[in-house]
């Protein structure tokens, strides 16, 4: 619709079939296929669309996103030098693709370019199978001309934030993180004894077999390896993540002299209380314009 509330146009057809009119023209009405990505602040009647879906053995197809113009349906392909099988994409302030996610066969890439016209560089390249299938690195936004904010992911129940230029990393952020993978497979937590057992050691790793893999993948043990500030959010009744987890890990840092804020909230995990994700967001706000500066 215009800013005014008036002029309701429809986007995206709510069935998989359109109709036709008798002269057979079809309708500017996308398919049901294609999603929303984003809106745009340039003044345009422009929005950013997409349309996505698997093949055959699971992976996502390759998504290019399009640009349309919701007064007169023209749809623009913003793809064509895109990497192939690109499943994820921020945009710059000027609307050029900067930073993708490419996932095939088990493999995660993030990637990204200079600028609009330069060459795809690879940023991080894993085995996705180490991160249960879960895309370990997703971005999130640009910002400024080489900055991308990227939300890294563990097992679907933890994420934290970090800024990275030209891979130097300026902050760093944790949410109910869980910093110990041996402590994970411990009898802590709220995990069955059958989970402990069977799932975790074929989703995450067996804490004997895999014991390199749990130390160097463990935030624990590697504290004294960081270098910016870091923001630790917990919840002091989570039985999923306990805070034995921000414990060990708040005394491991600053015991290497790494800059660390510490957020408790009274609930468990998942923060159902509305107000402490105010919060949340609100301190992480603050403390990221405090570590990037002036």
């Amino acid at each position: 619709m215009d800013s005014d509330g008036k002029n309701v146009r429809q986007l995206v057809a709510w069935s998989r079939d359109l109709n036709r009119t008798g002269t057979r023209i079809v309708s500017r009405v996308l398919t049901y296929e294609w999603r929303l990505s984003r809106t745009l602040d340039d003044g345009s009647d422009d929005v950013i669309v997409y349309r996505s879906g698997v093949d055959s053995s699971d992976d996502p197809y390759a998504v290019r996103p399009s640009r349309l113009n919701t007064t007169t349906g023209v749809l623009r392909d913003l793809g064509v030098d895109l990497p192939p099988l690109t499943s994820r994409w921020v945009m710059d302030s000027k609307g050029a693709i900067r930073v993708v996610t490419v996932q095939r066969n088990g493999r995660f890439k993030l990637m990204w370019r200079p600028k609009a016209d330069a060459p795809w560089e690879t940023l991080e390249d894993q085995d996705q199978t180490e991160n249960a299938g879960i895309a370990p690195f997703v971005p999130l936004a640009l910002d400024g001309e080489d900055e991308v904010v990227v939300e890294g992911r563990w097992q679907r129940d933890t994420s934290a934030l970090y800024s990275c230029k030209l891979l130097e990393k300026r902050w760093a952020a944790s949410r109910v993180g869980v910093t110990d993978l041996f402590l994970r497979c411990s009898a802590e937590g709220d995990l069955s004894s059958q989970a402990r057992r069977f799932s975790l050691p074929t989703l995450m790793g067996h804490p004997e077999r895999d014991a390199a893999q749990f130390r160097a993948t463990s935030p624990v043990l590697r504290a004294a390896e960081i270098k910016v500030p870091v923001l630790l959010a917990q919840a002091i009744h989570d039985r999923r993540v306990p805070p034995a987890h921000a414990d060990a890990f708040e005394k491991a840092a600053r015991a290497a002299g790494v800059q660390v804020q510490r957020i408790n909230y009274d609930e468990g995990h998942g923060w159902s209380d509305f107000n402490n994700h105010a919060d949340y967001l609100r301190q992480l706000e603050a403390f990221i314009q405090r570590a990037m500066g002036p």
